[in-house]
């Protein structure tokens, strides 16, 4: 199967080596998917992580039909799943049920199709969704970063039922998840003898063994995909469409004042933030903490501007809006031999930086952003491995006997593998992509 990015917009103006490229890129992509498709070999928990790359993809296939009957076996295997509670773990926007609805919503967009099981899905997550925030709150004073994360937690939920057609079910549900969400940011607990924000996180529910060792007294999360960021668009985005709860805009506000006061300017006036701030440093008021210079979608500078300028426009604050495009045009004419990136993924690779960039380049005509879009992409080209499983691989680095490797990875996920990468190659052709809400950009 094949198709043509020549009939497509091709905005950036990008020159015909690195649009042949692509279309070799994207072309050998949906080849393999086809061919996966049509021996039922494909991988059961990336069912609806494809469903995005199709629909994305639509328009540039030359034969529809055929990719319509694709999704249709797509279809069958997840329903089947589904009804035999196979792979679907939680509610989550990332792995979850939320992450297969948003799947569905961006291929319904672009197709008109699944409207009926799309309905069902959302049933399924109003139904679960009190449940879900009564057992948060019977754990409130032990807190899971996954609790209200927008990964598996209540912000992805929040996000994913605001793209939902609006309805007196959607936003009562909707409300009891800001509840929810508000009474984590803005509660207190006691530990070691004081008062602490209840989305503080212990040790014993950090996720790696390496955190447990180095935050054990707990951490603060600032990340985007992890982190307090979240809860800030959540809440933020809620607000914009007038769903609001006693709270919320005290929390949004107390958000961005927290990211004002850790958010400190590096030798190039860069501004950065903790990832992960030791308790110690938070009871202490330690803003001067180390602060990495990583310029990734899930912990950077760059991600956190990114979703500090979603955020601003959302609650119309031209202050914040004005300072996040700042922090990303600096980063922009910074070479980016500096972002501290090795692998081409969307989570912490230059895919995400490159997603970042292009969706600011959609409201801002800013050169120092646009050559940093060309350069990127043809870093991210540079990285295409013909001979691999798919494409691409990412690189992480393994502890072995205490020394740390580097480890090359067929991955094909939307986060960490190659399909990610595709649908940011594909919205270098087409303004009009919504795989970026998954990523909070819009």
């Amino acid at each position: 199967m094949s198709i043509d990015l020549y009939m497509n917009d091709n905005y950036l103006n990008l020159n015909n080596e690195l649009v042949e490229k692509i279309n070799i890129i994207l072309s050998r992509y949906f080849h393999d998917l086809n061919d996966c498709i049509e021996r039922k070999e494909i991988n059961r928990s990336l069912y609806s992580e494809y469903l995005m790359a199709i629909g994305e993809g639509y328009n540039f296939f030359n034969n529809k039909n055929d990719w319509l009957e694709n999704s249709y076996k797509i279809m069958e295997c997840l329903k089947e799943d589904m009804e035999q509670s196979r792979t679907i773990i939680g509610m989550g926007l990332f792995g979850g049920l939320c992450g297969i609805g948003f799947s569905l919503t961006l291929f319904n967009k672009k197709t008109g199709c699944y409207s009926r099981f799309l309905s069902s899905i959302n049933r399924m997550i109003y139904h679960n969704t009190r449940i879900c925030c009564d057992s948060i709150r019977e754990n409130i004073n032990s807190m899971k970063a996954s609790y209200y994360d927008v990964i598996s937690g209540l912000s992805g939920i929040v996000l994913y039922l605001l793209e939902c057609e609006s309805s007196e079910e959607r936003d009562e549900i909707l409300k009891v998840l800001l509840e929810c969400i508000v009474q984590i940011f803005n509660g207190k607990h006691e530990y070691k003898g004081g008062q602490i924000p209840n989305w503080h996180i212990e040790s014993k529910n950090l996720v790696r063994e390496d955190e447990k060792t180095t935050f054990p007294n707990g951490n603060f999360n600032f990340g985007v995909a992890h982190g307090l960021i979240g809860m800030g668009i959540a809440l933020s985005k809620a607000y914009s469409k007038n769903i609001i709860v006693d709270g919320q805009a005290e929390a949004i506000k107390r958000i961005l004042d927290i990211y004002a006061k850790y958010g400190t300017p590096n030798a190039e006036g860069i501004y950065l933030w903790p990832g992960q701030l030791k308790y110690e440093d938070f009871i202490s008021d330690n803003v001067h903490v180390y602060k990495s210079n990583r310029q990734s979608w899930c912990y950077g500078a760059i991600g956190i501007s990114g979703a500090l300028y979603t955020i601003s426009k959302m609650i119309n604050d031209n202050n914040i809006c004005s300072f996040a495009l700042d922090n990303i045009r600096r980063i922009a004419r910074l070479d980016e031999s500096s972002y501290r990136l090795n692998s081409p993924i969307l989570c912490h690779g230059y895919a995400g930086a490159l997603a970042i960039f292009l969706n600011i380049y959609k409201d801002v005509d800013d050169t120092a952003i646009y050559n940093r879009i060309v350069k990127l992409t043809d870093v991210l080209l540079s990285m295409y491995i013909p001979n691999s499983e798919f494409g691409f691989r990412d690189i992480i680095y393994e502890d072995i006997e205490n020394s740390f490797k580097t480890k090359h990875v067929d991955k094909n996920s939307f986060l960490e593998g190659t399909t990610g990468i595709i649908l940011v190659l594909i919205s270098l052709f087409k303004k009009d992509t919504y795989f970026q809400k998954h990523l909070l950009l819009e």
